[in-house]
């Protein structure tokens, strides 16, 4: 009985890295797939309502903030400024992501997407999701084109994304 107790000690131990990993993994995957659907959501308001929808990451989840680990809102915006009156959509993350938002070719510093009346994207870059706080390089990136679409990509190097 000792012996098998012993046994499955030392097995478990050896599995728990392995899980681990496989967990981080999956949540990372589950909440880039959930920004993929505010994406989705935050333009179709757009075109629906042919006004100007902003998506941004929110601490608090009632005001934009530059974080989006915490969670992320959409909001139907006064008028092109991106000013944010009314929440159409909150999402917060059950424990802390790390994401940024890098935003191609600027230096806009706000880290938003708004999405004018037609579905475009005034700010369009890659939303990159990193397995820890210390992680050097992306596991995983969700790329937003002008157009409003989006990919997923897979990279060592966040150059190539």
């Amino acid at each position: 009985m000792l012996v098998v107790l012993s046994l499955t000690a030392i097995l478990s131990s050896l599995a728990y890295p392995s899980m681990h990993h496989l967990l981080q993994t999956l949540y990372l995957q589950m909440n880039a797939r959930q920004l993929a659907q505010t994406l989705e959501f935050a333009r179709s308001e757009a075109i629906h309502r042919h006004r100007t929808v902003t998506l941004c990451g929110s601490e608090d989840g009632l005001s934009c903030s530059p974080s989006w680990s915490k969670g992320w809102i959409v909001a139907l915006a006064n008028n092109d400024s991106g000013l944010v009156p009314q929440i159409l959509y909150q999402y917060r993350n059950s424990q802390p992501v790390t994401l940024r938002f890098e935003v191609f070719g600027s230096h806009y510093q706000e880290k938003r997407v708004l999405f004018g009346p037609l579905g475009e994207a005034r700010h369009h870059g890659s939303f990159l999701f990193y397995r820890g706080l210390d992680a050097a390089h992306p596991e995983l990136a969700l790329v937003l084109s002008p157009g409003g679409h989006y990919h997923f990509s897979k990279s060592s190097s966040p150059l190539a994304f």
